[in-house]
């Protein structure tokens, strides 16, 4: 007789897409000959099942249990009839499956039944976080959801946006992350969408996602690799307007000096609409700007963004003064150009991010041929 346990690993397994086509033919034959496996399989697909065992199960005892399918699995079958073996196996089956809720079919339910699929994360990406961990650049206050002061600045936020009833009172008690001035975060959401949350900025997310739409606030720059629910689309509002993602990959960055919100897609299906507007659908490659109630679109390079979410800068004929304002922001310095003219040189390459300022500045001064003298957090250029 086969374990029982396995079969039900094997089971999850066929829910989830993972058997191969003779597998697959196996297994739906094993199905159809099989009304109670009929109904378990029709359970193991509703939300509201999974939610009942996984409350149920919260104190039971899974070695135990595990412990007891094998014992009833290895027991002698006095029947002779192969009917009443083959019962007895599905009985078995059964059990199996019901202990396996609590282990497997949180996870699996997220990525079959709710048709939600987390985002895959390269291994450059991998590399980032790594690093940025490494190097303690991922650092950032965090404000649980229901602490008096959360509450208070996100009231803040929540005033100057245009919120449902709904969505302003889930994001109210909602946790609140803000960046410092030379640091980063990566988190992960309740619905495994992760975001890379650039420095001075800050999001505000609950602690679980519930009605139609998964909604959170952002003020700053993040890249959001948006784990794929077309049931419940991934809003980020903004004080320009909202971006509403179906499952996919962007990035959206506030512009200070105009107060502009400027959104790239990399990847996947992304609609902007400003405050008072329509829905507008981006492509990828496009950059979306949103600013007064208008849109305004045009196609993007998105190379470098993708390289800043894996740990790069990437300039492409970059003013000078414009690098060392990306510069300054990361690594929390001031800079000063002995003359105006210098600013309006021109750079081209990558500087790795986590290499640390001594090294960009020494790249810096190879390729320009200017001098980059740091005393402090002071940097000055010169001929």
């Amino acid at each position: 007789m086969n374990d029982p346990i396995e079969e039900a690993k094997r089971l999850f397994a066929y829910l989830n897409g993972e058997l191969n086509e003779e597998e697959n033919r196996k297994m739906e034959e094993q199905i159809r000959q099989d009304e109670r496996l009929q109904e378990l399989v029709v359970q193991l697909r509703d939300k509201d099942y999974i939610t009942r065992e996984l409350t149920a199960m919260r104190h039971y005892d899974t070695a135990a249990a595990k412990a007891k399918v094998k014992e009833r699995a290895s027991m002698n079958v006095t029947a002779s009839a192969a009917s009443v073996r083959k019962h007895n196996f599905r009985n078995l089956l059964l059990m199996a499956a019901s202990l396996l809720v609590i282990v497997i079919a949180g996870a699996w339910w997220y990525s079959d039944t709710a048709k939600v699929t987390p985002p895959t994360l390269s291994q450059e990406v991998k590399q980032a976080m790594e690093k940025s961990f490494q190097q303690e650049r991922n650092i950032a206050e965090v404000l649980d959801a229901g602490e008096p002061i959360a509450q208070k600045k996100n009231a803040a936020d929540i005033r100057k946006l245009d919120l449902t009833e709904e969505a302003a009172e889930e994001l109210l008690a909602a946790r609140r992350v803000t960046t410092y001035h030379d640091k980063e975060f990566w988190m992960t959401l309740p619905d495994g969408t992760v975001v890379h949350l650039n420095y001075d900025s800050h999001l505000i997310y609950p602690e679980k996602f519930h009605g139609d739409y998964r909604e959170v606030i952002l003020s700053g720059d993040a890249y959001f690799l948006v784990a794929k629910d077309e049931r419940h689309p991934f809003v980020v509002h903004t004080l320009q307007g909202d971006i509403c993602d179906y499952g996919t990959e962007f990035y959206v960055e506030s512009v200070k000096n105009t107060g502009a919100v400027n959104v790239v897609l990399v990847s996947g299906k992304v609609g902007v609409k400003p405050r008072n507007g329509a829905e507008q659908l981006m492509k990828p490659s496009e950059k979306a700007s949103l600013l007064n109630n208008q849109v305004s679109m045009e196609k993007t390079d998105v190379s470098s963004y993708v390289a800043w979410n894996t740990g790069s800068f990437v300039f492409v004929d970059c003013r000078l003064d414009k690098l060392m304002n990306v510069l300054s922001g990361w690594n929390n310095i001031k800079v000063s150009f002995a003359n105006e003219k210098m600013k309006e040189i021109r750079f081209t390459g990558n500087i790795d991010k986590y290499s640390g300022l001594e090294h960009a500045l020494e790249a810096l001064s190879d390729v320009t041929g200017l001098s980059f003298t740091q005393k402090g957090n002071l940097v000055t250029v010169e001929p």
